[in-house]
């Protein structure tokens, strides 16, 4: 179905200081904005010609209507292809000037959608390689080869954040900056076990101590500045304290039974150590 306008524009200044309006009557003048409104649902082909049609169309008699006419018909002109008709030129102008709008919008935003296309283009399609194949289809391999292998990094780096949280007794959340800091130093080719050597080896230094305890965090840990050098640490345990308790029960028994230099390779002599 065409589109068509419904509604056209009306200027109230015009309308008034319009000499032919100014002369007609207030029925003509309803008459007459009847009319106008008929002609411009008629989509330019116009209202009859005959008064007796114009009657019917205003709601007067055809005697009334003759005498009305009188005052408006000078605002109405011959349709240009059929002499049954009259049509409004200010209304046929207006109705022009929407259509035409219409199309340099029309052209305007098929010239834009051309314009995006194009760019979108060149972007995607390059030439042919010189063996045949497109490297707009390379282009498409690469990105499905490297989307999967950055999702394998952000899954690394939330096992390496877990790991943490299990040595560390801490509770750091898969948040963007976290993952991100991570991911960086696996895409420099560190790999999930060097992570993990790191944080045993700092855990094992830092872990209680009142003073460096707060940097078991991640942006300490796998700061671009500091990573390497943590990793090339040597790892260290503390003491197990069971282990100590024993020793120096084992050390108090020799004192006492005159074995200051007991050797503590006989498990049994540290057996009977511990007992006494």
């Amino acid at each position: 179905m065409e589109n068509r306008p419904p509604a056209f524009q009306f200027y109230p200044a015009d309308y008034l200081s319009d000499m032919n309006v100014i002369l007609m009557d207030n029925q003509q003048g309803g008459c007459y904005l009847k009319l106008m409104s008929h002609e411009w649902l008629a989509f330019g082909k116009g209202i009859p010609r005959e008064v007796n049609d114009l009657a019917k169309l205003c709601g007067e008699s055809e005697e009334k209507m003759a005498m009305l006419w009188e005052g408006i018909k000078k605002c109405f002109n011959p349709h240009p292809k059929d002499d049954t008709k009259l049509i409004h030129p200010r209304l046929e102008k207006e109705r022009k000037k929407i259509n035409d709008n219409r199309k340099k919008r029309a052209k305007a935003g098929k010239q834009g959608a051309n314009a995006r296309w194009q760019t979108h283009s060149n972007r995607i399609a390059k030439p042919m390689a010189k063996n045949g194949s497109s490297s707009s289809i390379t282009t498409s391999i690469t990105t499905v080869v490297n989307k999967p292998k950055n999702l394998d990094f952000i899954k690394t780096a939330e096992e390496i954040i877990t790991y943490l949280n299990t040595k560390a007794n801490r509770n750091y959340r898969f948040t963007d900056k976290s993952v991100s800091l991570i991911t960086s130093r696996l895409k420099e080719k560190y790999t999930k076990e060097q992570c993990f050597q790191v944080i045993d080896t700092k855990v094992g230094k830092w872990l209680g101590d009142p003073n460096m305890d707060h940097n078991l965090r991640i942006k300490t840990l796998f700061a671009v500045g500091h990573f390497d050098d943590y990793l090339n640490e040597k790892k260290e345990f503390k003491k197990d304290s069971k282990a100590s308790s024993k020793l120096e029960i084992i050390k108090n028994w020799g004192e006492r039974n005159g074995q200051a230099n007991l050797s503590t390779r006989d498990i049994g002599l540290i057996d009977v150590g511990a007992e006494n």
